[in-house]
C-alpha cells in the first residue's frame, strides 16, 4: 500500500490530488502501520504539500484580483 502512495505522490498530478492522497496515506499509517517514524516522516511530507497547496491558492487569489 506505501508503494501505492508513494507513486501517487510522486506523480504529475494536480497538487489537491497529492494532498488527499497524502492524508489517505497518513490515515492509513496511523491505522495499519507499525513505524512511528515512517508516520512522522509522512505527516511532514504532509505538512509540505499542505503549504504549497495553500502557497498555490494564495497565487491564484493574487492573479484574480488584478
Amino acid at each position: 500500500m506505501l508503494s501505492l502512495f508513494d507513486r501517487c505522490l510522486r506523480s504529475d498530478s494536480e497538487l489537491e490530488q497529492r494532498v488527499a492522497f497524502s492524508q489517505r496515506r497518513l490515515e492509513f499509517l496511523e491505522d495499519c502501520g507499525s513505524s512511528v517514524s515512517k508516520l512522522l516522516d509522512a505527516y511532514e511530507e504532509h505538512q509540505k504539500l499542505l503549504k504549497e497547496l495553500q502557497a498555490s491558492k494564495k497565487k491564484r487569489k493574487e492573479g484574480e484580483s488584478e
